[in-house]
């Protein structure tokens, strides 16, 4: 069992923690087998505001030790803004973006999924080349994310 910051956990403040359903959504081992990386869907209610078709949100990347439960670092991964159909209004209810799958390709480079999906758009991915190489750490005491690179990769799409 591995110990998590208590950062992704529910409280009593509405400020802390999950804003929805969102929470860790991926996860990967490396190839080594000696780091496990976990990917919250969407940012919690500290990392900023609720994703939307104006705004995109910002995923925390959790790196951990499998053999100690040693947190190896956290860092932020920005979700790009819900994609919609042409004239479709955002409706928070209908319409989400978010990680849905993450794969380690070595100790610092993933290939992540983002799903989308809207009423009228249907259901869509993207599929992103990321990198934690060069990224600052996400540090509790100041707030301060260290972003991940992402690279568009390939693009698909199913549904409408």
């Amino acid at each position: 069992m591995l110990a998590l910051p208590r950062a992704p956990f529910p409280t009593s403040d509405p400020q802390s923690a999950r804003i929805g359903l969102p929470g860790f959504e991926a996860m990967t081992v490396d190839r080594a087998g000696t780091t496990v990386t976990a990917a919250s869907e969407n940012a919690l209610a500290q990392d900023g505001p609720a994703i939307s078709d104006q705004v995109g949100s910002s995923s925390r990347v959790l790196r951990l030790d499998p053999a100690t439960g040693a947190d190896l670092g956290e860092f932020v991964y920005e979700v790009d803004p819900v994609r919609l159909a042409p004239g479709e209004a955002f409706t928070p209810v209908s319409s989400a973006n978010g990680i849905g799958e993450i794969l380690a390709i070595d100790d610092s480079d993933y290939l992540t999924v983002e799903h989308n999906v809207s009423a009228a758009g249907g259901f869509s991915g993207k599929l992103y080349r990321t990198s934690i190489h060069g990224a600052r750490e996400r540090h509790v005491a100041d707030d301060n994310f260290g972003i991940a690179g992402k690279t568009t990769f390939h693009l698909l799409t199913v549904g409408r």
